[in-house]
This record gives C-alpha cells, sequence and structure tokens, in this order.
C-alpha cells in the first residue's frame, strides 16, 4: 500500500495530498493548492452530491470555477463564470453570517459587471441587504460606486465611438474613390477632363 501511495505522489508531479485519498472534498483542496482547477471542480461537485447544503463545498466549488472562468475567458469563460456565480450564490445563501463567501460573491459581480447585465444590480442589491452597523457595508458601497463610475464612463465612451462610425466610415469609402478619381483623370488628356 504505502508503495503505491509513493508511486501515485510521483506520478502526480510530486504534489503533497491529504492523508484520505478516498475524501473528494480533501482531494478537491489538494487540487485546488496546485492550481488544477478542472479536478478540483470534479472532486468538489462529487463531495457536493453527498452533502448539497454543505456551504463551504458550494464555496469551494464556485472558487475552482471562477478560477476556470478566469483561465479560459474570454472564450470558454462564461459558462465557468455563471457556475461560479451558482456556486457562491448557493454558499451566501446556505452561511449569510459568513463574510468571506459574501465577499467572494459580491467581488465575482463587479468582476462581471461588464460581461453580465445584471450582475451590478445584483451586487447592488447584496449591499442593501447588508445592516448598516456591519463594518462591510462602507467597503462594499465603495467599490460599488467605484464600479458604477467605470462603467457610465465605458458607456459614454462607447456611444461616443459608435456616433463617430458612420463620419468616419464614409471618409474611408470615398478615399479609394477619390484616389481612382485621380489616377483616371492624370491618364486622361486635359481636354477630355472638361
Amino acid at each position: 500500500m504505502r508503495l503505491r501511495l509513493a508511486a501515485l505522489v510521483l506520478c502526480l508531479g510530486g504534489a503533497v495530498w491529504p492523508a484520505d485519498l478516498r475524501d473528494d472534498a480533501a482531494l478537491g483542496h489538494g487540487y485546488y493548492n496546485d492550481a488544477d482547477f478542472k479536478k478540483a471542480t470534479n472532486h468538489f461537485g462529487a463531495a457536493l452530491r453527498s452533502d448539497p447544503n454543505n456551504a463551504e463545498l458550494n464555496y469551494w466549488l464556485g472558487r475552482s470555477y471562477e478560477a476556470l472562468a478566469d483561465i479560459h475567458a474570454p472564450f470558454y469563460g462564461m459558462r465557468s463564470s455563471a457556475k461560479a456565480r451558482l456556486y457562491l450564490e448557493r454558499a451566501a445563501t446556505l452561511a449569510p453570517a459568513n463574510r468571506e463567501y459574501r465577499r467572494e460573491l459580491f467581488e465575482l459581480l463587479l468582476d462581471a459587471a461588464d460581461r453580465s447585465r445584471t450582475a451590478l444590480r445584483d451586487a447592488a442589491r447584496m449591499v442593501s441587504a447588508v445592516p448598516e452597523s456591519d463594518p462591510d457595508r462602507a467597503a462594499m458601497l465603495a467599490q460599488l460606486e467605484e464600479e458604477r463610475k467605470g462603467e457610465s464612463a465605458i458607456g459614454a465612451r462607447l456611444a461616443g465611438g459608435v456616433r463617430a462610425l458612420p463620419r468616419h466610415v464614409e471618409q474611408v469609402v470615398e478615399l479609394p474613390v477619390d484616389a481612382v478619381r485621380s489616377r483616371r483623370e492624370a491618364a486622361m488628356p486635359a481636354a477630355l477632363i472638361q
């Protein structure tokens, strides 16, 4: 048995694994720490099937999908990002007093604001649900306002760019026609141009 365990550790690149290799949650943490997020999602998902109302497992599965979304962005990250949001929301719902779960979900929503129509609105709802006596509320409000300012500035720049587009397209279209016309005129005798 020890020989098999040593061979397994060597095959896995020398990673140090938790003592109980059958524990999916422990394996999930090991893979997460080794930045093998796909395998981490598999193990956290298996553990979650055994205990679906476990806030910590939902949190770690969400974090694993969040890491996958960061790695696969922009092409395949949307699906992982949606799964990350789902599991982080479950974790925050199952353990509403856990500030770490709430903070991770809030930051995910702020990061997704440029890709999701509802993310900023959901982040605002989160802040409004936090009691005023909570020490995180002021920081969350400041982050939300900063993100809103950034969103409005980006929106204004995009709107300005779209309004300017037809004018610039027209100028680009006229350039080749003018160039062709001037070449023709240069090749024609002066008497024919008039």
